[in-house]
Protein backbone atom coordinates (compact mmCIF):
# COMPACT_ATOMS: atom_id res chain seq x y z
CA UNK A 1 0.00 0.00 0.00
CA UNK A 2 1.58 3.52 -1.11
CA UNK A 3 0.62 6.52 0.97
CA UNK A 4 1.60 10.30 0.78
CA UNK A 5 3.30 10.31 -2.50
CA UNK A 6 4.16 13.92 -3.35
CA UNK A 7 5.64 14.83 -6.57
CA UNK A 8 7.32 18.27 -5.81
CA UNK A 9 8.93 19.01 -9.47
CA UNK A 10 8.41 17.23 -12.93
CA UNK A 11 10.34 17.57 -15.91
CA UNK A 12 8.45 16.91 -19.12
CA UNK A 13 11.02 15.82 -21.78
CA UNK A 14 10.52 15.26 -25.70
CA UNK A 15 13.03 14.88 -28.51
CA UNK A 16 12.81 18.37 -29.21
CA UNK A 17 12.90 20.14 -25.73
CA UNK A 18 12.80 19.94 -22.09
CA UNK A 19 10.60 21.84 -19.83
CA UNK A 20 11.19 21.84 -16.04
CA UNK A 21 8.47 23.17 -13.72
CA UNK A 22 9.22 24.34 -10.76
CA UNK A 23 7.97 22.93 -7.43
CA UNK A 24 5.00 21.97 -6.50
CA UNK A 25 4.40 21.56 -10.46
CA UNK A 26 0.75 21.26 -10.70
CA UNK A 27 1.28 25.30 -8.98
CA UNK A 28 4.71 26.77 -10.39
CA UNK A 29 5.55 29.94 -10.57
CA UNK A 30 8.45 29.31 -12.92
CA UNK A 31 9.54 26.83 -15.62
CA UNK A 32 12.51 26.58 -17.83
CA UNK A 33 12.00 25.59 -21.39
CA UNK A 34 15.08 24.39 -23.12
CA UNK A 35 15.18 23.63 -26.95
CA UNK A 36 17.62 21.76 -27.71
CA UNK A 37 20.79 23.42 -29.72
CA UNK A 38 19.71 26.58 -27.90
CA UNK A 39 19.90 28.48 -24.62
CA UNK A 40 17.46 27.87 -21.79
CA UNK A 41 14.67 30.56 -21.17
CA UNK A 42 13.24 30.90 -17.92
CA UNK A 43 9.61 32.21 -17.39
CA UNK A 44 8.11 33.66 -14.69
CA UNK A 45 4.27 33.17 -14.40
CA UNK A 46 1.95 34.60 -11.56
CA UNK A 47 -1.22 32.58 -10.54
CA UNK A 48 -4.26 33.09 -9.10
CA UNK A 49 -5.37 31.08 -6.35
CA UNK A 50 -4.18 28.32 -4.44
CA UNK A 51 -6.44 25.38 -5.33
CA UNK A 52 -9.11 24.65 -8.35
CA UNK A 53 -9.72 28.42 -8.89
CA UNK A 54 -9.59 28.06 -12.53
CA UNK A 55 -12.15 24.74 -12.39
CA UNK A 56 -14.30 27.07 -10.21
CA UNK A 57 -14.55 29.79 -12.93
CA UNK A 58 -15.12 27.31 -15.60
CA UNK A 59 -18.26 25.62 -13.92
CA UNK A 60 -19.46 29.39 -13.01
CA UNK A 61 -19.74 29.95 -16.76
CA UNK A 62 -20.93 27.28 -17.90
CA UNK A 63 -23.88 27.48 -14.97
CA UNK A 64 -24.37 31.46 -15.92
CA UNK A 65 -24.62 29.83 -19.72
CA UNK A 66 -27.36 27.31 -19.09
CA UNK A 67 -24.62 24.55 -20.47
CA UNK A 68 -24.33 21.08 -19.03
CA UNK A 69 -21.06 20.45 -19.37
CA UNK A 70 -17.77 22.60 -20.46
CA UNK A 71 -16.43 22.82 -23.61
CA UNK A 72 -12.93 23.06 -22.67
CA UNK A 73 -13.49 19.92 -20.21
CA UNK A 74 -16.41 17.64 -21.57
CA UNK A 75 -17.59 15.14 -19.29
CA UNK A 76 -16.16 12.14 -21.26
CA UNK A 77 -13.03 13.76 -20.30
CA UNK A 78 -13.60 13.81 -16.98
CA UNK A 79 -14.42 9.84 -17.10
CA UNK A 80 -11.66 9.47 -19.16
CA UNK A 81 -9.35 10.70 -16.34
CA UNK A 82 -11.24 9.12 -13.09
CA UNK A 83 -10.84 5.39 -15.17
CA UNK A 84 -7.29 6.28 -15.48
CA UNK A 85 -6.45 7.41 -12.14
CA UNK A 86 -8.34 4.21 -10.80
CA UNK A 87 -5.96 2.25 -12.91
CA UNK A 88 -3.05 4.00 -11.78
CA UNK A 89 -3.89 3.15 -8.10
CA UNK A 90 -4.67 0.21 -8.96
CA UNK A 91 -1.30 -0.50 -10.49
CA UNK A 92 0.00 1.10 -7.55
CA UNK A 93 -1.77 -0.89 -4.68
CA UNK A 94 -3.09 2.44 -3.51
CA UNK A 95 -5.85 1.74 -1.06
CA UNK A 96 -8.13 4.32 0.43
CA UNK A 97 -9.52 3.28 4.18
CA UNK A 98 -12.61 3.44 4.45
Amino acid sequence: MCSNILLQSGLISQRSFTNALGAPFHHTQKHTLQVYGQHAQEFNMSSRGEGYLHEIDEVTACLRNGQLQSQNHPLAASLALSQTLDNVREKIGLVYQS
